[in-house]
């Protein structure tokens, strides 16, 4: 059984950087003491992120990678089915990107969407991936 993977490669500083814009980040939960309508605003902002923001498509964090360093292309071929789709996003990708977004297609929660290039990430396609247990631990 194979499903898709949305792949996203970017430049960035860090790899904290890169987590900062492409994966959910909450805010501290409330004390105890906070009164529920406290609670529920932070419910309502929490996760936030930027890369949802921009895609404003539905998206559920437990789906979502990033891969940051050297590694990047050779974690793809051990991901991807099909070999020949690695090289066409090494070559789509800008020389010198040090980060790749997989966003799985379980991220979008059944829900349709068009996924297009945010402001930090260019968009280089949608493939077929192996499922996770059958990629080999890095």
């Amino acid at each position: 059984m194979t499903f898709n993977v949305h792949v996203f490669s970017g430049i960035f500083e860090s790899r904290d950087e890169a987590l900062l814009y492409s994966e959910a980040q909450w805010e501290p939960e409330p004390s105890a003491d906070a009164s529920e309508l406290e609670f529920d605003a932070w419910e309502a902002r929490n996760p936030m992120w930027q890369l949802k923001h921009e895609l404003d498509v539905y998206l559920n964090s437990d789906f979502i990678e990033t891969v940051h360093g050297a590694h990047l292309f050779s974690y793809l071929a051990e991901l991807l089915v099909d070999a020949n789709d690695v090289d066409a996003i090494r070559h789509s990708a800008a020389s010198d990107v040090d980060t790749l977004v997989l966003i799985f297609e379980q991220a979008l929660g059944g829900f349709s969407g068009r996924l297009s290039s945010p402001a930090r990430l260019d968009y280089l396609g949608e493939y077929r991936c192996r499922p996770l247990r059958e990629v080999p631990a890095s």
